[in-house]
């Protein structure tokens, strides 16, 4: 990917389009990052394919916070909270498909903050935005663990499911172990839940062990 491409990607997305902020090559590194592996979270990185998951950990357990693909940036809320505790307030990135990114340093952020008053508008709406996503996913826990194990997949098939006529395919394998995380129970239960959406032909697996979720109109 050559450096005027990724310039593009930057300019044409929602935080950045319309600002002249002048990006150039020193302003950004680009990362092919491998299946399961870690991704920094010291930047703000733009995914340019591939699907990332988002979590926090405390010193018990991990918790799946939400699910990332192309087109999108994370790693906002990183940056207004680097002087914080990490273990309490930074998240955490994992590629569950080989994935390429782009990172903006934090020296960079800070620039922008400083010399763009409109950037400054719409960061923090951004994260308004997200954090209110992140609030309407925990509404989908308000019931018996049966609701919430289909309701995250009908959530899954919105933000990383593709159509196809099978139904909504999830573009990466997501394990049971990370739906069970997401909705805050146990592995064993959301399995059984799973096995009972199964049975009653909500959803299904492919070849590769994704999901294929049968509800009509969700995916991109």
């Amino acid at each position: 990917m050559n450096d005027q491409k990724v310039i593009d990607l930057l300019n044409n997305h929602e935080l950045f389009k319309g600002l002249d902020i002048g990006f150039r090559a020193e302003h950004f590194e680009v990362f092919n990052v491998e299946k399961h592996s870690l991704i920094c979270s010291d930047c703000l990185i733009y995914i340019v394919s591939g699907v990332v998951e988002s979590f926090v950990t405390n010193s018990k357990r991990k918790i799946t916070l939400d699910f990332y693909s192309a087109g999108k940036v994370i790693g906002e809320s990183n940056i207004l909270n680097k002087s914080r505790p990490r273990n309490l307030y930074f998240e955490k990135y994992k590629a569950l498909s080989d994935t390429r990114i782009i990172c903006v340093p934090v020296a960079v952020v800070e620039t922008i903050i400083k010399t763009r008053i409109k950037f400054n508008y719409r960061l923090c709406r951004f994260i308004s935005r997200r954090k209110t996503k992140l609030q309407n996913k925990m509404i989908l826990c308000a019931d018996n663990v049966g609701s919430k194990v289909k309701q995250a997949l009908l959530y899954l098939a919105g933000r990383i499911g593709i159509k196809d006529d099978r139904g909504t395919v999830l573009s990466a394998k997501i394990p049971q172990h990370m739906i069970a995380s997401f909705v805050n129970c146990s592995r064993e239960h959301c399995n059984v839940e799973l096995q009972v959406l199964i049975t009653e032909g909500f959803v299904e697996y492919d070849s590769r062990k994704r999901f294929i979720i049968k509800g009509v109109g969700y995916g991109k």
